[in-house]
């Protein structure tokens, strides 16, 4: 079969990013916002916490560079730490990646397939405890070193979204086992990805990988590529950074007993501030020689409707994958409603009350942030008029004169046909603080709202009426929300589709997006904003905010550059002029 470059079946621009020119000066301080002991494994494969991911993102290389400013993958260059080169595919399933041959570990020892294909191997085998196993062996089912800077991987499933999601850090193979190399040099498999990565666990049990726990790696990994290489820990203390010329350049204090990390910025003893308490956030902002800056986390808020009949939940399709008919909403099946409720929804003065100003509305699916959101539809208007209006076209009137509306066109009189429903939140401070200007707004065109804290397992269960929760995404981002309103993820305790919503055209458009040829982002952004007026027009969720992350930072300290989601991408630039 004629090969093919990814470049003409993909068109991912893989960019260079340029290196700044780094020099000395000063150290750059934080506090721990946790303990060394609860700060996680330095281990990049068994890092669970964001804590850690901040140390480990500047000690060790990634397969694929992800461009900060686009969160797009972009090749492996001076500059950057990722190790992919070049791209090219046999089958539209297979994808050969060559790595680049400059990068050598710490130790002096170069960076090959193998320490990929190692890397690979211990997420994939669930045996070390690692975040990222739960998802990688169903995007990459196999993957194959072909020489010291070649490898293949199989997808399961490829799509424009492949790339990103099969991203991992990588670690030394030499650090854990010397032998590994060897190993995987006489091993031979034929047959599918699945029965191939199955040979390999008879030659090389997935219990080998165990050797990762309680390895004196977690704590101080000694061999590293990045920005930085950590100073040597004696004891659980400071995390301490310096750069390769072996100049200290970063400081992670352990937390103080006494003060707080906002009482240190205060005191001038650190120099960054991440997230600070949002009632406390206007008081530090306003310190002088300060500068602050926010953006959108990657996480959003919403509140979803439960489209079935919540009086008997059921999933999309039975364990034959025949539909099950699931009833319809006694109000929110009514599209009408639906919008009526975002109209009533003052997503402003949720932002500016329930989170002290620090969110960023969202018109629909797409972060702000994202190179999607420019193709994105304008966010729907607070309207509590056309609220109400819309709701008398769909036959919801004030009968009894009591401030909720009542259904004028059902036969039945019992309490469903009043707009009275049920709000299950997550049950945290935040949430709660949500729920209850919720409660207040939609009050105000007609809806009684009963609150009820609990979580999202419940809202699984399908017997809400409205659910107020969040999501998160990984970075870098990627505006694919399939998992979230096709109807095959409608499984009842389990799926992602929780208010069961049904809706084709939205499907086809998420699969087309998620599949363009040579992925063009213009062109798949042009497809989220299609889907983005679909889901306006047809409402799965009421479209709320992304919660802004924050970050203050002392003017003494040269070089900060931030992109949202990557503040800290040039961190080993920065200096501090003291």
């Amino acid at each position: 079969m004629k090969r093919r470059t990814l470049l003409s079946l993909l068109l991912i621009v893989l960019v260079v990013l340029p290196m700044q020119a780094q020099e000395s000066g000063g150290v750059i301080t934080e506090v721990n916002s946790r303990s060394a002991l609860d700060t996680g494994s330095l281990n990049p494969l068994r890092c669970n916490t964001p804590a850690c991911e901040r140390i480990t993102n500047l000690l060790f290389p990634t397969l694929f560079a992800i461009d900060p400013a686009t969160q797009l993958v972009v090749a492996g260059a001076e500059g950057n730490y990722g190790l992919a080169v070049g791209i090219t595919t046999d089958v539209d399933a297979v994808y050969r990646l060559a790595l680049r041959e400059d990068a050598v570990w710490s130790d002096g020892t170069p960076i090959t397939a193998y320490d990929v294909f190692y890397s690979y191997l211990a997420v994939a085998s669930e045996s070390i405890s690692s975040s990222l196993s739960s998802h990688y062996m169903d995007d990459v089912p196999f993957m194959r070193v072909i020489d010291d800077y070649t490898l293949e991987l199989d997808f399961s499933a490829p799509s424009c979204q492949s790339l990103a999601s099969a991203n991992l850090p990588i670690v030394p193979y030499h650090a854990f086992d010397p032998d590994f190399r060897a190993v995987a040099e006489g091993f031979q498999a034929v047959g599918t990805p699945e029965e191939q990565y199955e040979a390999w666990t008879k030659t090389y049990p997935e219990g080998n990988f165990q050797v990762m726990i309680e390895h004196p790696f977690d704590r101080y990994p000694d061999v590293t590529w990045g920005p930085f290489v950590l100073d040597e820990r004696i004891g659980l203390d400071d995390i301490r950074l310096r750069t390769p010329d072996n100049r200290l350049a970063y400081v992670l204090k352990e937390p103080d007993p006494t003060y707080t990390a906002v009482d240190l910025f205060r005191q001038g003893e650190t120099d960054l501030l991440i997230n600070p308490p949002l009632a406390q956030l206007d008081g530090v902002a306003e310190l002088p020689g300060v500068q602050m800056w926010s953006y959108p986390s990657l996480s959003w808020d919403y509140i979803a409707f439960n489209l079935a009949d919540p009086y008997e939940p059921s999933s999309a399709f039975d364990v034959d994958g025949d539909p099950i008919e699931q009833g319809e909403h006694p109000i929110f099946s009514d599209v009408r409603v639906r919008q009526a409720v975002q109209m009533a929804i003052n997503v402003q003065e949720l932002i500016d009350v329930g989170l002290y100003g620090q969110a960023t509305p969202m018109a629909a699916q797409i972060l702000p942030q994202s190179w999607a959101n420019d193709a994105m539809p304008d966010a729907i208007d607070y309207d509590p008029e056309a609220a109400r209006a819309l709701l008398d076209d769909a036959g919801w009137r004030d009968v009894g004169n009591d401030g909720v509306l009542d259904c004028i066109r059902c036969e039945d009189r019992d309490y469903r046909h009043r707009l009275d429903v049920r709000l299950l939140y997550d049950s945290n401070p935040r949430m709660e603080r949500i729920a209850r200007l919720v409660q207040r707004q939609l009050s105000e065109v007609g809806f009684r709202v009963n609150l009820q804290p609990g979580s999202f397992s419940e809202a699984q269960q399908q017997s809400f009426d409205l659910y107020l929760g969040s999501w998160y995404h990984d970075y870098p981002y990627d505006p694919d929300l399939s998992v979230l309103f096709q109807r095959e993820a409608d499984v009842r305790n389990k799926g992602l589709n929780i208010g069961s919503y049904v809706n084709a055209e939205v499907e086809q458009v998420m699969d087309a997006a998620l599949h363009v040829p040579g992925c063009d982002i213009e062109e798949r952004a042009r497809l989220y904003g299609e889907l983005g007026r679909l889901l306006q027009a047809d409402p799965p969720y009421v479209w709320l905010y992304a919660p802004n992350d924050v970050v203050l930072v002392r003017n003494d300290v040269i070089g900060f550059a931030p992109y949202a989601n990557a503040p800290f991408w040039n961190l080993e630039t920065w200096q501090v002029s003291r």
